[in-house]
C-alpha cells in the first residue's frame, strides 16, 4: 500500500463504465462492437480499456467531433449533451491537419510525478501535437495516445523534471526494462515497473529514491497501469 495525500484531485481519469453510459443514450449504441465500429478500432481494445476501467481521452475527442457531442458530457456528465454546432467543447486544433501524413495527439494538464505521486490529474487539452504517421504507429497505437509533463527528479537522469511524455494507454502488459505511467488511488507516477507474486514494484531512474512496493492484494488501493512511455523529449533550458 502507497501512502497517499489528503488532497482531492481535480479531475480523475473518465471511467470507462461511466463514458459507456452516457454514450449508449446520447449515440445510440447497443452494444461495446458498435463503439469499435464507430472509432474504427477493434473490439479487443473497448475490451481492455473496459478492463482497465478507464475510457481513453483520444476515444473520447473523436466522438465528441463526430457525433457533436459536448467533450464536458461525455467524460464527465456535466452541461448540456448536445455541442453548439462547429463546437465540441476542446481547442480546435484536434482537427486533422492538412497532411495526411500527420496524426494528432492531445497534451493534457495532468503531469507525471518522478518522484513521490502526483495528484495533478487534471484531464483538460492543453494542446494537440502533430507526428509522422509513420513514425507513431511504429511505437504503438496512436488513437490511444496522450502527451503528459513530467514532475520531479527521480527518474533523472533519464528523464527529466519538464520533459514531456508520450504515452500509450492501450499498452498496459509489463515487461522489464520499460518505463509506464501508473496510478495509485489518486496519485499517478512514472516509473520503472517489476512484478512480483502480488506486487507491483515502482524502480526510480535516481538511485536516491527507494523502490516503492504496491500490494496489488490490497483492495483498498485502486491501482492501474494507465500506459506505457514510448517516447518523451526535452526543451532546452
Amino acid at each position: 500500500m502507497v501512502e497517499s495525500s489528503s488532497q482531492e484531485a481535480s479531475t480523475e481519469l473518465p471511467s470507462f463504465d461511466a463514458v459507456w453510459s452516457r454514450l449508449r443514450k446520447l449515440a445510440g449504441f447497443k452494444r461495446q462492437a458498435d463503439l469499435a465500429e464507430a472509432l474504427k478500432i477493434t473490439g479487443s481494445s473497448v475490451s481492455g480499456a473496459k478492463q482497465r476501467g478507464f475510457f481513453p481521452l483520444e476515444w473520447a475527442y473523436k466522438l465528441a467531433l463526430t457525433h457533436q457531442i459536448s467533450l464536458d458530457f461525455i467524460l464527465k456528465g456535466v452541461g448540456e449533451p448536445e455541442a453548439a454546432t462547429g463546437i465540441v467543447g476542446f481547442p480546435m486544433q484536434i482537427t486533422q491537419p492538412c497532411d495526411p501524413e500527420l496524426v494528432l495527439v492531445p497534451k493534457v494538464k495532468a503531469r507525471l510525478s518522478a518522484g513521490t505521486g502526483s495528484l495533478e490529474t487534471n484531464a483538460e487539452i492543453m494542446g494537440r501535437f502533430a507526428f509522422r504517421s509513420s513514425w507513431i504507429r511504429s511505437k504503438g497505437n496512436p488513437e490511444s495516445m496522450v502527451l503528459m509533463d513530467v514532475t520531479g527528479d527521480s527518474m533523472s537522469p533519464t528523464i527529466e523534471e519538464g520533459d514531456a511524455t508520450l504515452i500509450d494507454q492501450s499498452q498496459t502488459d509489463i515487461y522489464i526494462g520499460k518505463i509506464y505511467a501508473i496510478g495509485i488511488d489518486s496519485e499517478v507516477f512514472v516509473k520503472y515497473v517489476d512484478r512480483v507474486p502480488g506486487k507491483f514494484i515502482l524502480r526510480s531512474a535516481n538511485k536516491d529514491y527507494a523502490p516503492i512496493p504496491v500490494d496489488l492484494t490490497d483492495e483498498s488501493c485502486n491501482v492501474r497501469i494507465i500506459g506505457r512511455v514510448v517516447w518523451w523529449c526535452r526543451e532546452a533550458r
